[in-house]
């Protein structure tokens, strides 16, 4: 009976966890999932120095790389799916708002995981349709990416991949939005 309990309590948390909950504000949605065209209105990436960042630091990206790097993969990402249109023929815009906390290893000289928070709306002129978004979470790293943060060797190039990895599961849950 306690291991059913556990299992159970534990395929509920993997479920609530991970995936976005899409707030639809006008009913029945015009979005559909797999189907709907998106033009990117404008992107906004926050830039955070966490704990053991150093005053004048410039050996990471600076904020306007992050969000050029980020816009770019989503856009990418976005037109591989088939989902992306120019303003006139998408079926909605998208305004994204991105935090993302630098985290530093001990010394500041070496990169950890960051930490992001995101919201995306998606709106068709002054109407907005939907809005989903996650707060604080990290994201998945494999055995060699965990060895290199754990011997203080994630520098600026990580954090650009860490940045496209974010473009496309976001660009994934985009897709997704819709009934």
């Amino acid at each position: 009976m306690r291991i059913c309990m556990l299992m159970l309590f534990a395929l509920f948390m993997v479920a609530c966890s991970s995936a976005p909950k899409y707030q639809y504000t006008l009913e029945p949605t015009p979005l559909k999932a797999e189907s709907t065209q998106y033009a990117i209105e404008s992107v906004e990436v926050n830039l955070i120095l966490g704990h053991g960042a150093r005053d004048g630091d410039t050996r990471f990206n600076t904020e306007a790389k992050i969000t050029e790097v980020f816009t770019q993969a989503l856009s990418e990402e976005l037109q591989a799916r088939g989902a992306l249109a120019d303003g006139a023929t998408a079926d909605a815009d998208l305004n994204i708002v991105v935090d993302f906390v630098r985290e530093y290893n001990t010394g500041g000289k070496a990169l950890n995981t960051p930490k992001v928070s995101h919201k995306v709306i998606a709106s068709r002129g002054e109407q907005e349709l939907a809005v989903f978004g996650l707060e604080s979470y990290t994201l998945d790293y494999g055995i060699y990416d965990q060895m290199k943060i754990a011997g203080f060797q994630r520098g600026s190039e990580e954090e650009l991949a860490d940045v496209k990895r974010l473009a496309q599961l976001m660009a994934d849950d985009i897709v997704q939005m819709g009934r």
